[in-house]
């Protein structure tokens, strides 16, 4: 009895818990509601002085704000590191200022007194160290949301470097003013103002006229190269040593431009500033403005086609169209990873059709985490927030061209941004202009697929009769897991001449169909084309791959090892289970499991192709490891002479074909940082 009844005591402390912690959250969510609807940041003017020697900031803001009624304390997100010196209003008096007990980054003004309804300006002084090591996580692909070192500083959007109140959900004009070492540059967006020297610094001034958020400062002994994409000037920002090639980065964005501003409005912003920043640092992708290229990203022939244009269409959707509300986040990511796919489609069919299966087990990562308008909760581009906003976001708006068609959803988007440009939006109007656009009632669709969890798991019962005219008509049933799912599902009948296809409108858990066929029919296919989010063997075990890959980039190899078994068991031949589940031994340097994955990997499906060479590099160097240097030069050989270079595979073998792979250390020899 005494045991039960610990249990039952242990049970429901949890149950408290929980419930005391879904109230906080509820709390916290209401709070800012009720904080951005009262509040109204106008203006930041922000002077800061930034030591790289002591890595250190001091900084002033000068707010301007409006409220609608009389509030007790204006609360502000600024970075834990950093101290607040002064806090004074527009007549000079002293206000008081603590910070949350629960979230030690968000700073709370208040005065003796309620502040009235109307304008304020609240001028806050602070400083404090960034150093790198107080920022750098131990994985693999260490990220920095903002540090100050010796030669550089790269203080982004989620460092918080100066008080903003509301940062995603509160726009606001803005004026910088950044004092530098001699010798170093600054960027930030905006329009930059003639730099001024006084002794031995140099001050930089930048004026956002334009109310917007997610403003990031880089420092550092910065080159700027000037270009023009289309008609759009282009500032390039790279540190020495840099592997961008401007010029290639630049036809490449000239591309983009032509395509979205054809698809969209023109360029939201004057100049569009490019900036890299090194892979320690977290990736923000883009400002307004500006847009952000980790090192890692340069490395290769070209920076990948999708991933410039998404952070291009972020120019539009997220900075230029600004969200509103947290539950309208989809107007940012999700139609920004949407549009990037538009531009492969109207470049590569094949590619388009990859990058669309990409997006759909990007979206299945995580999609039971939360819907897509509650996605906001699991933090700001998360990986679970990017797997349901921006990943199941896009297959939202590729599944609606299945109900109102392609180019209408794409006018949609292209009117939509025009009537919001340099405004906060509402997703709730863009669901109402597809709805009075397509002449129907679309609520059906947004509520299933953005206002709740879960995608259909389908199949298929049918037989096939013989008819009198020699014909044949399949009669059969579609079946799925989800009560009140409703979409339109094209059937395919396969026959061993043609295809014949109908639409089949899936409404509950079973659906019927009849289709005609001339010749006797093969097989019946659902959804050949793949136009419908939903879950099979085949994403799944796609699903457990990604996931394993993510695991395995943070050094996490007993959960990425138990992914790919996950994987490997819903499809043994699998090669691409097996060839991540070899680099996972691979970089444990467990030679014996790692060569049986990579052989597995050769003897499985060979897919995607360059899972071939790779496996044979791989079994190269682990031969190369064990002094086994003739079976290594055979494996060399192999990858040369199928002349696959995908991710430098040929010119790896060539280099380790004149001298022996040697493997220094794994991941787990590193020291910490």
């Amino acid at each position: 009895m005494k045991i039960v009844s610990a249990v039952l005591g242990l049970a429901l402390t949890v149950v408290q818990r929980l419930f005391l912690t879904w109230i906080a959250a509820a709390l916290c969510l209401s709070a800012q509601a009720q904080s951005r609807s009262q509040i109204d940041v106008s203006r930041y003017q922000v002077k800061v002085d930034v030591n790289l020697q002591d890595h250190s900031l001091r900084g002033a803001a000068r707010i301007q704000l409006d409220l609608s009624q009389a509030v007790r304390a204006i609360p502000f997100e600024i970075n834990s590191r950093f101290s607040v010196t002064d806090v004074t209003d527009e007549a000079g008096r002293q206000l008081t200022t603590r910070f949350d007990e629960a979230d030690s980054s968000r700073l709370l003004v208040g005065a003796g007194q309620p502040f009235a309804p109307g304008s304020h300006t609240l001028q806050i002084g602070y400083e404090g160290t960034l150093e790198r090591e107080d920022y750098a996580f131990l994985d693999k692909n260490q990220s920095a949301t903002g540090y100050i070192g010796d030669e550089a500083a790269y203080l982004m959007f989620s460092a918080r470097w100066f008080p903003v109140h509301d940062p995603l959900f509160d726009p606001a004009t803005a004026e910088f003013s950044v004092t530098v070492p001699l010798g170093f540059s600054a960027v930030v967006a905006g329009t930059p103002k003639p730099v001024k020297t006084q002794g031995i610094t140099e001050v930089f001034d930048w004026e956002i006229s334009r109310p917007s958020n997610q403003w990031s400062l880089v420092i550092g002994k910065l080159r700027e190269q000037k270009f023009a994409a289309g008609q759009v000037p282009v500032h390039v920002f790279t540190p020495d040593r840099s592997e961008m090639r401007p010029e290639a980065v630049t036809q490449q964005l000239s591309a983009i431009l032509t395509f979205f501003q054809k698809e969209l409005p023109g360029y939201p912003f004057g100049d569009l500033t490019l900036v890299e920043i090194p892979g320690d640092v977290r990736d923000e992708m883009a400002g307004p403005g500006v847009i952000y290229l980790p090192a890692e990203m340069l490395q290769g022939p070209q920076v990948s086609d999708v991933e410039l244009a998404r952070r291009m269409a972020l120019q539009w959707w997220g900075l230029g169209v600004l969200p509103q509300n947290p539950q309208d986040v989809m107007l940012s990511d999700g139609a920004a990873f949407y549009l990037a796919a538009k531009y492969l489609e109207s470049r590569n069919k094949e590619e388009y059709q990859d990058e669309i299966l990409k997006l759909a087990v990007l979206a299945l990562k995580y999609e039971n985490r939360s819907s897509i308008s509650n996605a906001f909760s699991l933090g700001f581009r998360s990986e679970e927030y990017q797997s349901i906003v921006g990943g199941k976001g896009a297959w939202v708006l590729y599944m609606l061209e299945d109900i109102m068609g392609r180019d209408q959803v794409l006018s949609l988007l292209k009117e939509f941004a025009a009537a919001s440009l340099g405004r906060q939006a509402l997703l709730s109007d863009l669901k109402a202009k597809a709805s009075s656009s397509s002449g129907q009632d679309l609520q059906w669709f947004f509520a299933q697929w953005i206002e709740t969890t879960g995608v259909p798991d389908m199949e298929v019962d049918y037989t096939v009769y013989k008819l009198a005219d020699g014909g044949f008509r399949i009669a059969g049933t579609v079946k799925q897991n989800l009560d009140l799912f409703r979409m339109p599902l094209r059937v395919a009948v396969e026959t061993e001449q043609k295809r014949e296809m109908q639409t089949v409108q899936v409404e509950g858990k079973t659906t019927h169909f009849d289709i005609k066929s001339a010749t006797r029919p093969v097989r019946v296919v659902l959804d050949p084309e793949q136009k419908l989010l939903r879950n099979s063997t085949d994403m799944e075990v796609a699903v457990h791959i990604a996931l394993g890959y993510e695991l395995f980039h943070k050094n996490q190899f007993l959960e990425a090892i138990r992914e790919y078994e996950r994987a490997i068991k819903l499809n043994p031949r699998s090669s691409l289970a097996h060839y991540r589940l070899g680099e996972v031994f691979f970089e444990q340097a467990n030679t014996q499991s790692g060569g049986n994955a990579f052989r597995d990997a050769l003897n499985g499906d060979l897919q995607p192709k360059w899972v071939e060479s790779m496996s044979h590099l791989h079994l190269g160097k682990i031969y190369d490891m064990l002094g086994e240097r003739q079976r290594a030069l055979a494996e060399y050989q192999r990858v040369i002479n199928a002349k696959d270079n995908t991710f430098g595979a040929v010119d790896d073998a060539d280099k380790y074909s004149k001298g022996p792979f040697t493997k220094k250390s794994t991941v787990m020899d590193r020291p910490e940082r």
